[in-house]
């Protein structure tokens, strides 16, 4: 065969080609085009419609009704609002946390939340959250803060650990009188070069450590609470509080 006649039916053969490419996709096949991933999404993208003929494989219709806007999932929390949402021991109303990580932020924190919003239902929902608190200092903070929240964690062993500053001592007059604002302030955005815990405890599980970290200081001081907060409070002992504080204002 002839040199002219071979790139004739080579023309031939590639224009056969590249008219074939341009042929719409369906069912396994998905049409020919040179690295379409690189500009066409194949997944549903949310919000937008990306739809493309020859990478997907349902009609504009249907790739619509998927990438369009759904409702939010049960639970979600909206922006600047406030949300019912069922807590590990509990239900209650809470804020989206609205404190900047400033120090003007965390005073405002401190002095805005006063005490711990986790309730429990009865005793045993109230030794539940105890351990669930427990469970999650442990893994969390201990290593820092000490088991006995007394600072002296492994990392820092008196000193002589990694860790380069002593972490906080909840022992202390100033952590033990001080709200729970500003240990839940500290969860969320940190504090020194402890980092946020944030994406690693949920709402109910950063009140459920604050109540254990209560706890250690009432056992340590012997106290039945700690600045009033260590303990869970349940609707019985608020009754109990009431009356109590009912009958002090009638014997004045």
């Amino acid at each position: 065969m002839k040199l002219p006649n071979l790139y004739f039916f080579a023309a031939i053969a590639l224009s056969a080609f590249f008219l074939g490419s341009c042929g719409k996709s369906g069912g396994e096949f998905a049409g020919y085009e040179y690295m379409p991933d690189m500009g066409h999404s194949i997944a549903y993208e949310a919000n937008v419609n990306t739809y493309y003929r020859f990478n997907t494989h349902s009609s504009e219709e249907e790739y619509q009704e998927f990438a369009k806007p759904r409702k939010p999932v049960a639970g979600t929390v909206p922006f600047n609002a406030t949300a019912t949402t069922p807590g590990g021991a509990s239900e209650f109303t809470f804020p989206v946390y609205a404190f900047d990580n400033t120090e003007a932020g965390r005073n405002e924190a401190m002095k805005a939340i006063t005490e711990n919003p986790l309730k429990a239902k009865n005793e045993e929902d109230l030794k539940k959250i105890l351990a669930k608190g427990e469970e999650l200092y442990v893994v969390y903070c201990a290593s820092c803060h000490g088991e006995k929240g007394d600072g002296n964690g492994q990392l820092w062993n008196s000193g002589d650990g990694p860790y380069p500053n002593a972490p906080a001592n909840y022992m202390t007059d100033d952590l033990k009188n001080a709200t729970d604002g500003r240990y839940y302030h500290a969860i969320m955005h940190g504090k020194g070069v402890m980092l946020s815990h944030a994406d690693k405890l949920s709402h109910d599980e950063r009140w459920m450590v604050i109540h254990y970290i209560r706890s250690l200081q009432a056992e340590k001081y012997d106290l039945p609470t700690a600045n009033g907060q260590n303990k869970v409070a349940t609707p019985e002992a608020e009754e109990t509080e009431a009356e109590a504080a009912a009958t002090e204002e009638e014997n004045k």
